[in-house]
């Protein structure tokens, strides 16, 4: 399952947030998301634990609300450390988006080329819509997990084994280069040794391996699964 980092101001008196807290989790458990939040560490600012739990998530969902008195134009301002963890999450290129409620006032260029999600809460089937089209595309993008063992045994335990050895996977699509040539980690396990990866679909792998001097090579592979099957009595 996917983790989404879901950031917000905990003021339990924001009765639009709390409806919309509502129908996020409707949603985003619908769709096969995990959400993280940083309630746990006390809603505070930007903290070292915070900046891990956006890393270790697969995108970032922010729910920009009106905060404090209204300004001279009508407008609120919204959270800070809300805003300072969508900009932390842009910054990594993590995959995030922000639901701006109707109220909210932001700065000038703060949006520009950014997708946003425009939120009244009095009609919120609109946004929660445009929600799940980007949901659908991030799921795209980020591939299923798949774990892929190692063959022969040989070059298996090799990897297991030796602390020098290198092991990358490439993934392409049709003529695209969906990922060069990048290091991944190898699992001993029950069964073999694997390594894991996500994988778009469609997609095709590809690894090798360099172990002591020499490189080994796979052909690109599609994600087939190999199902032993045994005769029964």
């Amino acid at each position: 399952m996917d983790t989404m980092f879901l950031s917000y101001s905990f003021d339990p008196e924001d009765r639009d947030t709390q409806h919309l807290l509502g129908y996020l989790d409707t949603v985003l458990r619908a769709h096969g998301w995990r959400t993280v939040t940083g309630e746990a560490l006390g809603g505070g600012g930007l903290t070292d634990e915070i900046r891990q739990d956006i890393t270790d998530s697969d995108a970032l969902l922010s729910l920009l609300a009106p905060r404090g008195a209204a300004k001279a134009d009508g407008t609120f301002a919204t959270s800070d450390w809300v805003r300072d963890e969508l900009q932390y999450a842009r910054a990594i290129d993590k995959p995030c988006v922000a639901m701006v409620f109707d109220k909210v006032g932001l700065p000038a260029g703060m949006f520009s080329e950014r997708e946003r999600i425009d939120y009244d809460p009095r009609t919120p089937t609109a946004a929660l819509l445009k929600l799940v089209a980007i949901l659908g595309l991030w799921k795209q993008r980020l591939g299923r997990p798949v774990k892929i063992r190692i063959e022969p045994m040989d070059l298996a335990n090799l990897l297991r084994f030796n602390g020098a050895a290198r092991c990358e996977a490439r993934i392409t699509r049709g003529a695209q280069v969906v990922q060069d040539w990048e290091p991944v980690r190898v699992s001993p396990q029950v069964g073999g040794v694997f390594v894991s990866l996500r994988l778009p679909e469609d997609a095709l792998v590809q690894l090798r391996a360099d172990v002591s001097g020499e490189r080994w090579s796979s052909l690109e592979s599609q994600q087939w699964v190999h199902i032993p099957l045994e005769k029964q009595p």
